[in-house]
């Protein structure tokens, strides 16, 4: 674990031991006496495979899963903010050897801004740094893009992670939004509702043409697709087409046609109450396809 003067010292023995096919809950605050109110944690496996999660919970603002963040890049996208975001916080963790500085924008609906007051961020090496950005959206949906700030100088990679609250006083809730891939070919939420969906494309460099298809539900239906056009450096937010006859859940897939790199996120909404309970799931590309090496017959393997 990285908080904001580098790596948190352990109380014992790092090493988790999980065995194969089972699930081990640990409570972070239980390897460290430190406490810091951001962090970015790093988890590697000296032995086998795993996958790994991490659980936020607050009793004021609710909490939900963190999503892990793409491989540390030197651009950054984080796509999906909602319109009536309360509040965002951003987290961001230079694990190289280098100081990272880098320039905040906000790419929204028509163009992409500086958010005022937060120009620019400097990370130190092997340390976690944050920045309060308030209701930074103001009304309206975005998504964050992280560059480094001399383009022309070196780049250092970084990973980040956003702190989204929606509501206010006793009725607010949280999630988190992750650094995310650019889709290369297709992106997919395997469950989508009919209410309370909406889906988030970002262009951060050149225009991009993109395709959304819902398929058929869970319990009937016909597929539909719709094609959106995301201008470079705004996000484009929409509700994703419903299959005809729709039954039940349905999965929504996002393909790149055309133009530049475009991330994407889902948003799904319940509202319980007065509480705006939600999730932000990000959508990285699938990797559905795979390069094979090019084939060619050869009878003679017969004689073999």
């Amino acid at each position: 674990m990285y908080g904001p003067g580098g790596k948190l010292k352990p109380t014992s023995d790092e090493s988790i031991t999980v065995p194969g096919r089972s699930t081990v809950p640990v409570l972070l605050s239980t390897l460290t006496d430190q406490r810091s109110t951001d962090i970015s944690l790093h988890v590697t496996a000296r032995s086998g495979r795993i996958g790994a999660a991490v659980q936020a919970i607050d009793e004021k603002r609710g909490g939900d899963w963190i999503p892990a963040s793409a491989v540390p890049a030197t651009k950054v996208a984080i796509p999906g903010i909602p319109s009536d975001a309360t509040s965002a916080r951003l987290v961001v963790f230079a694990p190289g050897a280098d100081d990272a500085d880098l320039k905040v924008r906000l790419a929204g609906p028509t163009s992409s801004i500086t958010p005022a007051g937060h120009e620019s961020l400097h990370v130190k090496s092997g340390m976690s740094a944050a920045i309060d950005l308030g209701d930074v959206t103001k009304g309206e949906p975005g998504s964050l893009l992280l560059a480094p700030e001399d383009s022309d100088g070196p780049a250092t990679p970084v990973v980040a992670g956003l702190q989204v609250t929606r509501g206010k006083g006793s009725d607010q809730e949280t999630a988190f939004i992750p650094a995310t891939g650019a889709i290369e070919r297709t992106a997919t939420a395997a469950d989508n509702r009919a209410k309370g969906s909406v889906l988030s494309l970002v262009a951060p460099g050149g225009t991009a043409k993109v395709r959304v298809t819902a398929s058929a539900g869970s319990g009937g239906g016909t597929p539909a697709s719709e094609t959106y056009t995301v201008k470079g450096g705004t996000t484009k937010a929409v509700a994703p087409p419903r299959p005809s006859g729709a039954k039940g859940q349905y999965a929504v897939t996002v393909e790149r046609l055309s133009g530049g790199p475009v991330h994407a996120s889902r948003m799904l909404s319940l509202p319980e109450g007065d509480v705006p309970a939600f999730t932000i799931q990000s959508l990285p590309d699938d990797r559905g396809t795979v390069q094979v090496p090019q084939a060619t017959q050869d009878l003679s393997v017969l004689n073999r």
